[in-house]
Order: structure tokens, then C-alpha cells, then sequence
């Protein structure tokens, strides 16, 4: 749905605008289990483009490729660049499996294969020959192998089995499988832990000297129970009728130089990744969990913005400072909500100015039209030692949690300003308007559950999408007609280019506030310290950092659509394996989707989503109605739609496919 009036079906590739003969652009592949894939270009300038399965057996799902266009917009080439997937969990078969779907692939091998493995995750699969199998693997065994790319002959990777799970593999496994299967891993290069393992506490108290001092302003951390990195303290102060808002940032580009082994590293992975067993840290964790950290009672080099404030919440000046702090707390945000509740009407309370400023800031953002979708995420609670998830529950933004995001989006904005303000290259985090023809699209699905809307003067503001939001607020579909609201919308990608955040209302943003986790930020905070030296900013030539950072940004937005799937993959997993222990079991749940094959329905507890088959449906023959996203009995005229109230049972789970099967039950 992400993609609905995107693909290219003719072969070709659509251009949108003019493109110079032979242009090369980058791109992801995508495999389907048909043989045919699909190339989806970064970024939405272009189109995807289908290609046919005698070419596509040449390419492995989620290769990363260069793509030749010519100025007709056709394509003369595709190369690849990196196979990202390393490493697959799939079925092994003595024979080739001809009763799958998946088109065997072609082997250029004098040594004919010994076994086959079917890999087959959602649309995408393959069928990997494996050439010298294990003595003991039986036909039907779960196994973990390693695949052997052949680029030089341009034939299909080989398999090499290197772990035999049997029937099922252990819930220990899945961190390894989905690492393999992403390229990730926990571990830095020796020369970037090597490099970090030099800088000390000692550094600090050198440096210190030529910043700023701020260690007896009584900056604190606010974070989750289970942080163990701490990128931001706050501190607000009240001056007559204006606040004064303390934000300091870990000063992680003072140790990670470019071009170093850290930079290189921290470049290459673009951002953390975290799973429920562990996050697979940017950064190396004596920088991430030591010097860089901001814990408490401890001297930290820190980028500090000092943002004055009106009671409007109207900033009135901002200022940035190399500094060292010394941080007074480190607060969970349970201890925070706790003290608020006790102290929320105390004016002597110390983090009263805090709260004050938070719900200013909150009511300015909400009038300019901000967007505030509030989704649940799913927290997994594992046993430790046999990774098995005993709980997925939803995560809670209260008050202390939306203060912190209040305060991180104002840094965001002032030091935006800021640096626009002095014309120094910057990167930015934009968010375009969304298509109108996507909108009209979500407005006749709303239609069809009672909720009419008409965009006045065919204007899209983030106002038109609040006051949509604003007419779910009381309907029954609400939770799934906001997320298909928020498909209809475009991502948040970074540029060199400046323009509008359309999620936050806003005309300019960035990410500043993480730069121990996100690799843009520390490219936000060495062209900052670029415009605090003004002798360096005048030396600079515009033109070719704004072509290195364009280079940024394209490799950040990959990495961080990269980690983003690697993380639905890990908890979509472990989603899987606590319905695995629900089999035959009753559940209420809500149609959160619609499509021609069936029914996805979302349950609360546990937080998770499985599948209807609509051949499941067995008290009559449902056609899909597309208008209107629901599934009608052509007899009985039943109709399942979005929103609807469901009682399920679990039929069956696949964790080779991550796929939860429900069927529909009578109460």
C-alpha cells in the first residue's frame, strides 16, 4: 500500500524529470517469490520499476545496485553494489522443490547441488542450491546458511549450511538469524574500538578549559529505566515573564574526527539498531556508555543551545556554546510523572518552569497544526536466558516522556534557525507534503466509515490532517484509519536542501539531539561548530560540503530504512513465537486492514498482528471490494471491514515466514 501508485510495470524506468543521458542512480532490489523484483529507487524522485524474471535471477532480494538510465528514462545497466543479506533461515529439501512457488534459480556450477533451501520471507523468496550439505541434515530441517555471492559470473549465490536447527530453531537463535539476515553486527572494526578505548575522562578536564562552564547549572537527564546512553540534559529557568531553555547535547564530533576509524564506522552503520535481546550500538560502547554519556556527577563536553522564550512559546533568541557540564540527576520518566503528579500544582516545585514551558510549547505546536500521531509501540518483555518473549504489552507517552520531546523538536527547530540564519551548508529533516492523490484516497476509505471531510481550496496543510484526525477522534475504525492516514503520508528523509518538516508544522528541523545513536546528528554538530568558529566558516567552500552532505544524507536515509526493517523483522518474530504458545486460543481483536487475500487483525493483549485467510471464511464466497476496503459474502452480503470488533482463534504460526494465521470464531 506504501507503494500504490508507484511501480512501473512496463519495464522501463518512468522518470518524473528530466534525466541527463546515462544518469546512474542507486537503488534497493526486491524479490518475489514469482521470479519477477521489483528496483525501488532511493528517495521519490523516481519511480519503481519492474524487471522480469530472466533478469531478475540474476539479483538476490534487497541487493543494493546502481542502475544506468538513459535520457529516455530507460534502463541500459544494473550493477550491484553490496549484497545485504549475508546470511538466511529457510527449509532445507533433498530435492529441488518444485512444489514451491519460487522459480528455481539458474547455477553456472560444474558441481550439481546437493540439496536446496527455500527461503521465503512475506512476497519475496528464493530457492539456494547448496552444494555440500552436512551428512546427518534431513529433508525438512531448519537450517541457518551462509550465502556465496558469484559476482564475477553473474549466476545465483550457492549456500553454505552452517547451523542445523531441526524441526524448529531456539528463540536463542533469533537475534543471530536476523543480524545475518540485515548484515548487521554488534561489533566494531578493531582500529574504531581501539581509537575509542585511547580517550579518557583525562581529555576532558584538558579541553574544558577553552569552554564554557556550565557544570553548576543543574542540568538533568530524563530517560527510560533501561537507558544505558544518555545524549541530552535539560535545565529550564524563569527570567520575569520569558523561560530560558538549557539544552546540552553529548559533544560526540569532538572525539569522532572526520575521515577517522570511528567516523568511518559510525558513517557505515548511519544509526543504532535495537532489538529486545540488545541494540547493536553506532558507536563503540566506551564512547557510547562512557565518555560521551551523560551521566550524572561527572564532567561531559557538551553542544549547548540556550533558547530564550516568551510566554507564547515564541523563541526570541538563540544562542550555541562549546560547553562542560556536570549533569545533577539522572531521572527516569516514572520518577519524573511521580513527582509531577505530587507537584504539579507547586510553583516552589524545582521542575515547575519545566512543565510550564512543556505545556506552552505543546499548545503552540498543536495551534500551527502539528501532527501528533499516537501510535502504540510494542515493548517485548523477554526471559533472559532463553530469549522467549513473556509479554508484549504497549508503550505509555505520558507527560514526562512528551516533555523531553517538546523540549528535543524546540532544539531541533532553534538550532535550524540558527545555523540558516549564518548561511552555513546544514542537513536538514524534511518531511514533504503528501500527494494529494494518496489523500483523496484515505478521505473515500474514511467516507465509507462515516467520516466525511473536504479539503478546502484542495489545500494540505498539517491543519487539514488534524482536523481529520480530530473527526476520528470518536470512531469506531479510529486506530486504523489513523495508521492508514499515516501511509497516506510521505517519510521524513534528510537533505542537504532545506525545507518544510509537514509532520511538525514546521518550515525548518534537523536531528541534533542524538548524535551518540544517529550519524546526521554529528554531521548537524560539526557544521554548528563551523558557525561558532567564524574564522573556519569563512574558509569554507558551500558548494562542496553541500555535495558531501547531499552524499550524507542518501547514505543515512538508506541506513536508517535498513534498521528500521530489521527491527519490525526481530519483534515480528518474537510476535510469532508468544502466539506459538497460543495455539487453539481465543483472543478479541480489531480489523486493522483489509486486502484482496484476507483480513489482518490487531490484537491488544498480547500486543500483536495476524492474518484471515479469506479462504478461511467458510460461512460464504467474500469478494473484495476495493472501493471501499472490505471483504463482502456474496450470499449472506457479511461484510468485514476496517475497525470492525472481531473474536479469533489462533490457527497457526510460521516462524520461518513470521506469519500468524487466525481464524474467525462466533462469540
Amino acid at each position: 500500500m506504501a507503494r500504490k501508485g508507484r511501480r512501473n510495470k512496463g519495464g522501463s524506468h518512468t522518470k518524473k524529470s528530466g534525466i541527463n543521458a546515462k544518469t546512474s542512480l542507486t537503488a534497493t532490489f526486491q524479490k518475489n517469490n514469482k521470479g519477477f523484483g521489483f528496483i525501488v529507487f532511493d528517495g521519490s524522485e523516481y519511480e519503481d520499476t519492474f524487471i522480469p524474471p530472466r533478469v531478475a535471477s540474476s539479483f538476490f532480494h534487497n541487493d543494493r545496485v546502481s542502475v544506468t538510465v538513459s535520457n529516455r528514462g530507460e534502463i541500459i545497466n544494473i550493477k550491484v553494489i553490496e549484497h545485504q543479506i549475508k546470511s538466511v533461515v529457510g527449509v532445507f529439501h533433498k530435492e529441488n522443490p518444485t512444489h514451491t512457488r519460487n522459480r528455481p534459480l539458474k547455477i553456472k556450477s560444474k558441481s550439481a547441488p546437493k540439496g536446496w533451501v527455500v527461503y521465503q520471507q512475506k512476497s519475496c523468496g528464493e530457492v539456494i542450491p547448496i552444494v555440500s550439505p552436512p551428512d546427518k541434515i534431513k529433508d525438512g530441517d531448519i537450517v541457518k546458511i551462509t550465502l556465496l555471492y558469484d559476482d564475477k559470473n553473474g549466476s545465483a549465490p550457492k549456500g553454505k549450511v552452517e547451523s542445523v536447527f531441526g524441526s524448529e530453531f531456539p528463540a536463542t537463535a533469533d537475534l543471530e538469524i536476523i543480524a545475518g539476515e540485515f548484515n548487521l553486527t554488534e561489533s566494531h572494526p578493531k582500529n574504531a574500538v581501539s581509537e575509542a578505548k585511547k580517550i579518557d575522562s583525562s581529555q576532558i578536564k584538558q579541553e574544558a578549559k577553552n569552554r564554557l562552564d556550565l557544570r553548576d547549572t543543574p542540568f538533568i537527564t530524563i530517560d527510560g529505566e533501561d537507558a544505558r546512553d544518555f545524549d541530552d540534559a535539560i535545565y529550564v529557568e524563569k527570567n520575569n515573564e520569558n523561560y530560558i531553555l538549557w539544552v546540552s547535547i553529548a559533544d560526540v564530533s569532538h572525539y569522532v574526527k572526520p575521515h577517522s576509524p570511528l567516523d568511518l564506522c559510525a558513517y557505515e552503520r548511519g544509526t543504532s539498531v535495537y532489538f529486545p535481546e540488545k541494540a547493536f550500538h553506532m558507536l563503540p560502547s566506551s564512547l557510547s556508555e562512557g565518555v560521551c554519556s551523560l551521566v550524572p556527577n561527572e564532567d561531559r563536553l557538551v553542544l549547548t543551545l540556550k533558547i530564550t522564550l516568551n510566554k507564547k512559546g515564541e523563541c526570541i533568541k538563540t544562542e550555541c556554546f562549546n560547553a562542560v557540564i556536570n549533569s545533577h540527576r539522572r531521572a527516569t520518566y516514572t520518577e519524573i510523572q511521580n513527582e509531577y503528579e505530587l507537584n504539579r500544582s507547586k510553583k516552589t516545585w524545582e521542575l515547575a518552569p519545566h512543565f510550564e514551558l512543556y505545556q506552552i510549547l505543546k499548545k503552540k505546536r498543536h495551534i500551527r497544526g502539528s501532527i501528533d500521531f499516537d501510535f502504540p509501540e510494542p515493548i517485548i518483555k523477554l526471559n533472559k536466558s532463553t530469549c522467549m518473549p513473556e509479554e508484549i504489552v504497549t508503550s505509555e507517552r505520558r507527560d514526562s516522556n512528551r516533555l523531553i520531546e517538546e523540549f528535543m523538536i524546540a532544539a531541533n527547530e532553534s538550532v535550524t534557525e540558527w545555523v540558516s540564519n549564518k548561511n552555513i551548508p546544514f542537513i536538514f529533516r524534511i518531511h514533504e507534503r503528501p500527494n494529494k492523490v494518496d489523500l483523496d484516497s484515505f478521505l473515500a476509505l474514511a467516507s465509507n466509515h462515516g467520516v466525511t471531510f473536504k479539503l478546502k481550496n484542495n489545500e494540505v496543510t498539517p491543519k487539514t490532517i488534524g482536523k481529520i484526525l480530530l473527526k476520528l477522534e470518536n470512531n469506531p475504525a479510529k486506530n486504523s484509519l489513523q495508521m492508514h492516514l499515516l501511509r497516506s503520508l510521505k517519510q521524513a528523509v534528510y537533505s542537504s536542501a532545506k525545507d518544510i518538516h509537514f509532520g511538525l508544522a514546521s518550515e525548518g528541523y534537523t536531528h541534533f539531539t542524538s548524535p551518540i545513536r544517529r550519524y546526521p546528528d554529528i554531521i548537524a554538530h560539526r557544521m554548528v561548530k563551523l558557525a561558532i568558529s567564524k574564522s573556519s566558516a569563512k574558509k569554507v567552500s558551500p558548494s562542496a560540503i553541500t555535495k558531501e552532505i547531499t552524499t550524507f544524507a542518501e547514505h543515512c536515509n538508506v541506513r536508517e530504512r535498513h534498521s528500521i526493517k530489521a527491527e519490525r523483522a526481530s519483534t515480528k518474530l518474537k510476535q510469532v513465537r508468544i502466539m506459538s504458545t497460543h495455539l487453539g486460543d481465543h483472543f478479541d481483536g480489531e480489523i486493522s486492514s483489509v486486502i484482496k487475500n484476507g483480513l489482518f487483525i490487531q490484537l491488544k493483549h498480547p500486543f500483536i498482528e495476524g492474518f484471515v485467510k479469506k479462504e478461511s471464511l467458510s460461512d460464504d464466497s467474500y469478494f473484495y471490494d476495493e472501493n471501499k476496503m472490505l471483504l463482502r459474502g456474496r450470499r449472506t452480503r457479511n461484510e468485514f471491514k476496517i475497525g470492525q470488533k472481531v473474536a479469533i482463534q489462533v490457527a497457526n504460526t510460521n516462524l520461518i515466514k513470521r506469519e500468524i494465521d487466525f481464524i474467525i470464531v462466533s462469540k
